[in-house]
């Protein structure tokens, strides 16, 4: 199967694919990078362009995606039907098996599924969430957010300096606290504990905590 298959690289530095069952390199190296493969396809770059081949190496998206420096093994992954890819200006955007967009290239950042369904975007430097059919569950305002259950029922966000734990519908069901503090040049920092959540803090040296 595809999944089977991981990344290796030649001495010219090009990228194959190896099964990891067999030990057999079964698609030989002539990429200039390489993904794992994810829901029977992978990425792959060729003339600084990413397409996606299948488990017999035959091209199944065209070569038709700018290349960006991220090489982490999941970033161009297909998740639940559908992969992060990004346009010539850097704008992600989300694409089918088929290539087509069902999200046009227009932020800033789109991170991998959380529970393997709900999605992180951020546009404008501010932070929101998809849900497993790209709704928009949560508004793009955050300045930090953490999925707290696999419903998606509760939220940890950081909104104007405050930490929060919030509901779906936007509901304040606790204040936790300052997210971060600045700090000044001549001070050292540490942490302390606020309303269950540790936050940072920063002291001067003479020990004088400024808030």
């Amino acid at each position: 199967v595809a999944e089977s298959k991981i990344v290796y690289v030649d001495k010219a530095y090009k990228r194959g694919y190896l099964n990891v069952v067999t030990g057999e390199i079964d698609i030989k190296a002539e990429y200039e990078h390489a993904w794992l493969f994810s829901e029977g396809v992978a990425a792959v770059v060729k003339d600084n362009k990413i397409g996606f081949i299948d488990k017999d190496n035959n091209v199944v998206i065209p070569f038709q995606y700018p290349m960006y420096a991220s090489y982490a093994p999941y970033t161009y992954r297909f998740y639940n039907g559908y992969c992060k890819v990004t346009d010539e200006d850097g704008r992600c955007g989300l694409i089918d098996h088929s290539g087509n967009w069902v999200i046009e290239p227009k932020y800033q950042r789109i991170k991998r599924p959380v529970f393997n369904k709900y999605r992180k975007v951020k546009l404008n430097d501010k932070w929101g969430l998809l849900d497993e059919n790209l709704k928009l569950i949560l508004p793009i305002k955050y300045d930090y957010i953490s999925v707290l259950d696999s419903m998606a029922t509760q939220f940890e966000v950081t909104y104007e300096g405050m930490m929060y734990k919030i509901n779906r519908q936007g509901k304040v069901l606790e204040t936790l606290g300052y997210s971060y503090i600045h700090p000044f040049y001549d001070m050292n920092h540490t942490w302390e504990r606020t309303s269950g959540r540790y936050m940072q803090v920063w002291v001067r040296q003479e020990y004088e905590v400024d808030y």
